[in-house]
C-alpha cells in the first residue's frame, strides 16, 4: 500500500480537505519533472507532510478583534454635604439675655421676699428693744416718782410732827407755867399762913421752887430738842436713802439700757451676716442657674438646627463637624 492509501485509510472527515490538498500537491510535485528538486528533499517535504497529517496541530483561533475602548471615568471623589455654620459660644452668647432675664425674674422676687422677712426680723428687735426700753423708762420714772412722794411726805410728816411738838410744847409750858402759879400761890398763902415772909426762908421755899420749875423746863426742852432733831435727821436720812434708791435706779436703768442695746447690736450684726451669706448664695446660685439655662437654651437651638438639616447626611455631617451636643 502506498503512503497515499494509508493517508485515505486514516483519514477522516476532518482531514479530507487536506489529504485532497497534499494529493494534489503530491501529483504536482511528481509531474514537475522539469523542476530541479533533488529526491531527498522530496522525501523529506513529504514526510513532513504525513507527520503534519498524522498528528495535526491544535489550530490556534485567531484572536478575536480587540474591542474599541470603552471610556471609565475616575473614581468619585467624596465631597462632604455643605451645611450652615454653627456655633456652641455664639448659641450659647445669644441664649444668655433671656436666660438672664428669666432667671432674674425668679431670684429676684425670691431675694426680695428673703430680704422683706429680715427686715421683718430687724423691725421686731427694734420692736423688742423700743419696748425694753420704755419699759426701762417708765420703772425709772415710777421710782423717781415714789422717790419724789416719799420725799415730799417725809417732809410732811416731819413739819407736821415738828408743829405738833411745837403746839404741844406751847401747851406743855402754858400748862407748867398755870400750874407752877398755882403752886407758887399757893405756897405763898402757906408761908403766909406760917408767918413767914418773902424773905429768908419764905424766899428759899419760893426760890427752890422756882429752880425746881426751871429744871423741868429745861429737861423738857431738852428731850423736846432731841424730837426734833430725831425727826430732822429721820428726815434727811430718809431723803438721802431716796436720792440713793433713785441714784441706783438710774444706773441700773442705764445698764439695762446699754444690755438692751448691746443686744440688739448683735442681733441686728448677726441678721447682717446672715443676709451677706445669703445674698452670696444666691447670687452663686443666681449665675450658675444662668448659665445651666443659657446651656439648655443652646442645647435647644442645637436641636433646632438639627432639625432643619434636609438630609441624613447632612446631619451626619454636622455630628462629625461639630460634635454630637454640638460642642456644648
Amino acid at each position: 500500500m502506498s503512503i497515499w492509501d494509508t493517508v485515505k485509510s486514516r483519514a477522516t472527515g476532518t482531514f479530507t480537505q487536506p489529504y485532497n490538498l497534499l494529493k494534489s500537491g503530491y501529483n504536482y510535485l511528481s509531474g514537475n519533472t522539469a523542476m530541479e528538486r533533488s529526491d531527498a528533499a522530496i522525501r523529506k517535504s513529504q514526510e513532513n507532510t504525513l507527520q503534519m497529517t498524522l498528528n495535526p496541530r491544535p489550530s490556534t483561533p485567531k484572536p478575536a478583534p480587540a474591542p474599541p475602548p470603552v471610556y471609565t471615568p475616575p473614581p468619585p471623589v467624596y465631597a462632604p454635604p455643605q451645611i450652615p455654620f454653627f456655633s456652641a459660644q455664639e448659641a450659647i452668647r445669644k441664649s444668655m439675655p433671656g436666660a438672664t432675664q428669666t432667671v432674674n425674674t425668679f431670684y429676684n422676687k425670691l431675694m426680695a421676699d428673703y430680704l422683706a422677712r429680715m427686715e421683718e426680723n430687724r423691725q421686731t428687735q427694734r420692736k423688742q428693744f423700743d419696748l425694753a426700753n420704755k419699759s426701762l423708762e417708765r420703772q425709772l420714772l415710777e421710782t423717781k416718782e415714789s422717790a419724789e412722794l416719799g420725799k415730799v411726805r417725809t417732809e410732811e410728816d416731819v413739819a407736821r410732827n415738828l408743829s405738833q411738838m411745837a403746839t404741844e410744847e406751847t401747851a406743855r409750858q402754858g400748862t407748867e407755867a398755870r400750874q407752877f402759879d398755882i403752886g407758887r400761890r399757893g405756897l405763898q398763902e402757906q408761908l403766909g399762913q406760917a408767918g413767914l415772909s418773902a424773905e429768908g426762908i419764905g424766899g428759899q421755899k419760893l426760890w427752890e421752887a422756882g429752880m425746881q420749875r426751871g429744871d423741868i423746863e429745861k429737861a423738857e426742852s431738852r428731850k423736846i430738842e432731841a424730837q426734833k432733831e430725831a425727826q430732822i435727821i429721820s428726815r434727811s436720812r430718809t431723803i438721802d436713802d431716796l436720792a440713793r434708791g433713785l441714784k441706783r435706779a438710774e444706773i441700773s436703768t442705764k445698764e439695762a439700757k446699754e444690755r438692751a442695746q448691746l443686744s440688739l447690736d448683735t442681733a441686728l450684726g448677726e441678721l447682717a451676716e446672715q443676709e451677706l451669706s445669703k445674698k452670696q448664695y444666691y447670687e452663686e446660685q443666681r449665675q450658675s442657674e444662668i448659665a445651666r439655662k443659657a446651656q439648655a437654651m443652646a442645647s435647644d437651638e442645637w436641636d433646632r438646627y438639627l432639625s432643619g438639616l434636609k438630609t441624613p447626611q447632612e446631619q451626619a455631617q454636622a455630628f462629625s463637624q461639630y460634635g454630637a451636643g454640638g460642642g456644648l
